[in-house]
């Protein structure tokens, strides 16, 4: 049987949660006689890739503003036309940009795809603006939630265009671990019986770092953990833990005994949730993005806004102890309606049949 070839246009192989869900959807069609190629926008340092494209047919171009920017534009332009693929899929808004421009006269189906929910227009306004105009080019546009398909939608963009496939998460490698849980516990200085609660996320004004860090100055008896790039470098009180990027997320999920996940705006599909919860950790969210849609019926549904407020419930919730049932609940919750598989199939079903109900609606 003839492969179909298939090229995701991204801006970027570095680290990140849209990069990860980018390797692992290439990775799974590479398994169902699909030929990607997956072709980043920029050219990172090779030991920053994410190790997740390991195993994938992998092409950096420059596309940065610089003096050789048109040679590596018409180049681009080349890889594609050479590679004669079936289907283009862009990735975020720098791949639907250059799949609408630079893709006339080839026989694809083209794809776009957005990854976020209601974003700062003061730095992505005209980004939006012209993605929403160049997604006309487009069959479909593939968002990771409803609350980014809506946001879009309000922002100039088709709803008729508009296809929600949410996030998949790896429920093999993301799992619970006891024993995990009580070595990291022990390496972070957290005893048995401190309340411990883990927030990923890089440093960014969209991630609330600040009022997390002020939430934590007002619950002294709380151990609070920060993961993500650019955390080692925020100036915390004594019961704040900044890790920086980690890859033992594994790990940190198991030693929490919640997941904050806060943000003040952008979130499409968090996939720290998901990651957490298939380790069997509860999750206190607030209502960005599709938050509470992974969550279903289970963790806490933060209502505060200001600090005073989270930091009352972030009390109450210390309080609690999660029982074995709960925990394997949260996990089974990930693995049935969240899982890698649904994710993939979900996106072979739209390319070989169009636009279907949307998944998990």
């Amino acid at each position: 049987m003839r492969k179909t070839k298939i090229i995701f246009l991204t801006p970027g192989v570095q680290t990140g949660g849209a990069e990860k869900q980018l390797a692992m959807l290439a990775k799974g069609l590479q398994q169902r006689n699909f030929e990607p190629l997956i072709i980043s926008l920029t050219q990172g340092n090779t030991p920053h890739t994410l190790p997740d494209f390991n195993g994938l047919n992998v092409v950096e171009c420059d596309c940065k503003w610089r003096l050789g920017l048109p040679a590596n534009i018409i180049r681009l332009r080349e890889i594609i036309k050479d590679y004669q693929p079936h289907i283009i899929q862009s990735w975020m808004y720098g791949g639907n940009i250059v799949a609408s421009l630079l893709t006339g006269g080839i026989d694809a189906d083209i794809y776009h795809a957005v990854r976020a929910s209601d974003m700062d227009q003061k730095r992505y306004g005209r980004k939006i603006w012209l993605n929403a105009k160049l997604s006309a080019r487009a069959k479909m546009v593939v968002a990771n939630s409803f609350s980014g398909a809506g946001f879009h939608i309000s922002k100039g963009y088709d709803a008729r265009r508009m296809h929600v496939i949410s996030n998949g998460i790896d429920t093999e490698m993301f799992h619970p671990d006891s024993r995990s849980r009580q070595l990291t516990r022990t390496e972070l200085g957290v005893t048995s019986d401190q309340p411990l609660f883990l927030y990923v996320a890089r440093v960014d004004p969209m991630k609330a770092h600040e009022k997390i860090i002020s939430v934590a100055r007002l619950c002294p008896d709380i151990k609070f953990v920060f993961v993500g790039s650019g955390t080692e470098h925020l100036k915390v009180p004594e019961n704040v833990i900044t890790l920086g990027l980690r890859k033992d997320m594994v790990a940190l999920y198991n030693a929490a005994d919640w997941l904050l996940s806060l943000s003040n705006f952008g979130e499409g599909f968090p996939n720290v949730i998901g990651e957490a919860m298939a380790c069997g950790v509860p999750v206190c969210a607030n209502d960005v993005g599709d938050s509470w849609f992974v969550m279903g019926d289970t963790g806490h549904l933060c209502q505060g806004h200001m600090p005073e407020q989270i930091a009352t419930e972030i009390m109450a919730l210390a309080k609690k102890r999660v029982s074995y049932t709960e925990r394997k609940k949260l996990a089974c919750h990930i693995q049935t309606i969240f899982s890698i598989d649904t994710m993939i199939n979900a996106y072979i079903s739209l390319y070989q049949h169009g636009k279907n109900q949307d998944a998990h609606d």
